[in-house]
Formats: C-alpha cells, structure tokens, sequence
C-alpha cells in the first residue's frame, strides 16, 4: 500500500498519497535539462503567481479570472504557466505528479504546445473536478485535492500522442500536425474560468528518445 501522510501548506489541509515516477515508462528514455520559463500576468512580478520549494521539488501555481494575459499586446485568457524547451523530432516524454486545488475549473493544467494553423496539440484540462483531453474525453474524475501521477508521449514523427494517469493508459490520440513543439504546464484559464485557478506540481521531469 502506498504511504500516506497529511500535510499542511497554506492553510489547506491534503492527504497525500505516494505517487512516485512509474519507471516503467520512463525506462530506456534519457533525462532532458528541464529548466522551465516562467509565463504570468505581464503587470506582476513572477513571484506574485508562482513559488517553488526545492526541498520538495514542488510548484505551487495559480492565477485569477481577472488577470491580464502574460503580455501586453496578448489577447489570450490569464495563466501562469512553465514551458519548457522546444523540439523539432524524435519522441519526447513529460512527467509530473498534480495536485488540482477545490473549485479550480475551466483550466488547462498541462499542453503540447505546438501545432500547424492553430495553438496547441494537446491541452489536458479539468472541468469541475473532472481531467478531460479539451472538453472532449474524460480521463479521470474526482481529482480535487489528490496527486495524480502523469505521463504524456509526444512521438513527433508519427505524430502520435499516449496520455497516462496513474501509470495507466488514459488516451492515445493523434497531435494537430506542426514542425515544433513544447511541453507546458500549470494554470491557463479557458472560457468562464473559476475565480481562482491553482495546482501543485512536483517531480516535473523531461525525456527523449
């Protein structure tokens, strides 16, 4: 059974399970420099939307229906959000546990950035305590306040997509063509967001193959 502990961060109270890496999924695949820029309201210092605990390796991330976009002159919903480096070939993997905080609905938590004609090839996004692909397939419901362990399969020359949850297969789809990609994830806000929209994220690791 995994271990659970209870912890206190923020005022809010989350019972922890051990999700730890599925190595699994990750053997064979070699380790990326995942070092991530930061993407916030363009009028608040970064440390206003986001903080990081290196002794836990954990994001803590959140953003509010009212912000303004990560730029001036954008025309996009409010977010803060990590993106990490681009690629062009070959098979690409994320990894990351999340924890989606009550009442965070209507966000994006994690995208494959990165398609021919339009934004994005995969946006996985949660909608009333539901993880869907878009609006579109739920994978997993009920994900308030628990860590949820994921995997995303990005093979850009098959253009195939594999989604894991909890070590398990969630969803293979297809991405929306392109020649350039990246992962990215924490808090974009959709149409009608919550008020506020905040997760944890830990453990965020890149690979290649």
């Amino acid at each position: 059974m995994p271990l659970t502990r209870i912890v206190v961060w923020v005022g809010l109270v989350f019972i922890l399970t051990g999700t730890t890496a599925r190595a699994g999924l990750t053997d064979g695949w070699i380790p990326d420099r995942a070092v991530p820029q930061v993407q916030s309201p363009y009028n608040l210092p970064h440390s206003d939307r986001y903080t990081f605990d290196a002794k836990t390796d954990t994001y803590h991330l959140w953003v509010y229906g009212t912000d303004k976009p990560m730029g001036k002159k954008d025309t996009t919903e409010p977010r803060t959000e990590l993106a990490f480096e681009h690629y062009t070939s070959g098979r690409h993997q994320f990894e990351a546990d999340f924890m989606v905080v009550t009442n965070t609905s209507r966000v994006t938590i994690m995208q494959v950035f990165g398609v021919a004609g339009r934004a994005t090839s995969l946006q996985l996004r949660v909608y009333d305590g539901s993880l869907k692909r878009y609006e579109d397939e739920t994978l997993l419901n009920n994900v308030y306040n628990k860590w949820l362990h994921l995997n995303v399969i990005h093979d850009a020359t098959t253009h195939e997509i594999e989604i894991f949850v909890n070590g398990q297969s969630a969803l293979t789809t297809k991405d929306n063509g392109g020649n350039e990609w990246h992962f990215k994830c924490g808090v974009y806000a959709q149409s009608h967001p919550s008020p506020k929209m905040e997760i944890f994220c830990r453990n965020i690791r890149i690979y290649h193959q």
